[in-house]
């Protein structure tokens, strides 16, 4: 356990020597969610709908803005780091140490993330008094206690998604094209980019069968308390669920796929 520790206070001290990196992806995120704001205002302003895709405009504009956080909080990388001890034989080392690969990845990515992390809900909570006061929007302390609780099973889910991913590189010789494929793909289904009810009732229920939803999607409707009690506890164990299978099948991944880099 020390082990992983350790590994969990490296990552977190390189998050935060290279932290500038966190606030130049927040500010050059800033004209995508410009357009985005913008694009919502004229489409409420065009329909004069109260709602559009069941949101109303302050809806909307939160968000628009939460999906930005969440997303860089969530952000992966490393997939890149297990395609290279792939095809590098990185994988070998893991043979001859006490240490899990799976863990090993695992506990670095959460110490690499975990000021981000932090530092997100900081920015949720400043940006939801933010709407209380621009949009007259509510949001009650249960909600965003409910959200520190999702968010960290999303943060699993995320990482399991792109360690699945990342596996790939055994078969594939150039995986940068897959890589990103994935990623906007999953940034889109996950509700990253716009609320997922613009999919309409059918592909919502598609998607009800997909782990995406609960990476972004899920998290903000906890937060702006547009689901129940019960509603959020069913999300919060289908995501622990699905953590939980996606853990036990990758269990002994970091010794199989060490010998199987060895053949």
């Amino acid at each position: 356990m020390s082990k992983y520790i350790f590994i969990i206070k490296m990552g977190l001290q390189m998050s935060l020597t290279y932290r500038l990196n966190y606030v130049i992806s927040i500010l050059s995120s800033a004209f995508p969610i410009l357009l985005q704001v913008m694009l919502w205002h004229a489409v409420f302003s065009y329909t004069g709908a109260e709602k559009v895709y069941g949101y109303t405009y302050p809806e909307m504009m939160a968000y628009t803005l939460f999906a930005l956080l969440i997303g860089q909080a969530l952000r992966t990388g490393f997939e890149y780091e297990v395609a290279t001890d792939i095809k590098d034989g990185g994988l070998n080392r893991f043979l001859i140490q006490p240490l899990s690969y799976l863990g090993y990845r695992l506990t670095a990515y959460l110490g690499n993330n975990i000021s981000y992390f932090l530092v997100t809900l900081v920015l949720i909570g400043l940006c939801g008094i933010g709407l209380t006061y621009w949009l007259d929007m509510t949001f009650e302390l249960k909600s965003f206690l409910c959200l520190l609780l999702v968010l960290c099973a999303a943060f699993m889910i995320q990482f399991f998604l792109f360690y699945m991913v990342g596996l790939v590189a055994f078969w594939a010789h150039e995986v940068w094209g897959v890589f990103e494929s994935v990623r906007i793909v999953g940034l889109v289904l996950s509700g990253g980019i716009f609320p997922l009810t613009v999919f309409g009732e059918t592909g919502m229920q598609i998607l009800s069968y997909l782990p995406f939803q609960y990476v972004i999607f899920f998290p903000i409707e906890v937060v702006l308390g547009r689901v129940s009690d019960a509603e959020v506890l069913h999300g919060f164990m289908l995501q622990l669920f699905g953590s939980a299978c996606c853990g036990e099948s990758h269990g002994s991944s970091g010794n199989v796929v060490a010998k199987a880099s060895s053949h």
